[in-house]
């Protein structure tokens, strides 16, 4: 699986000139929407009604993880088309199934893309520093 998600990656960074998931939802029209979900638990939601795209980002995340949850729901709305999908939750940070690990595993290389291998830095200084999940270190 890795070989393939770095391959996408790559791909996209090429393509789309940025890491950026927001940009990179723009350039494909996908719509990203922020939204007080009555569950805080719930990260985000990627749909998919009537040939549109929508993501869903819990608005009550700190930026960082808007911004991963972004890179996540983009990965699902690009490969996943059809399948309208939930987040991870805060209690449930391991992905579940093929495609929650291949989205986070696309968002994390795709925030991290370009980030040289600092001797110093540790896995967590590094997700600290860049507003990834700790869980998401299997990852990196």
């Amino acid at each position: 699986m890795s070989s393939r998600i770095d391959q996408i990656v790559a791909a996209h960074i090429k393509r789309f000139k940025t890491n950026d998931p927001f940009k990179i939802a723009a350039a494909n029209n996908i719509m990203v929407k922020f939204w007080t979900f009555n569950n805080n638990e719930v990260f985000g939601i990627y749909r998919y009604e009537r040939r549109n795209r929508f993501v869903f980002i819990n608005r009550n995340l700190p930026i960082s993880q808007q911004i991963f949850t972004c890179g996540h729901e983009v990965f699902h709305a690009l490969y996943h088309t059809r399948m309208n999908t939930l987040f991870l939750s805060k209690n449930t940070l391991y992905p579940v199934g093929r495609f929650e690990r291949e989205a986070s595993e696309y968002s994390t290389k795709l925030l991290l893309y370009g980030v040289s291998k600092n001797s110093d830095m540790t896995k967590e200084s590094v997700c600290k520093e860049y507003g990834i999940p700790y869980e998401m270190q299997q990852y990196m």
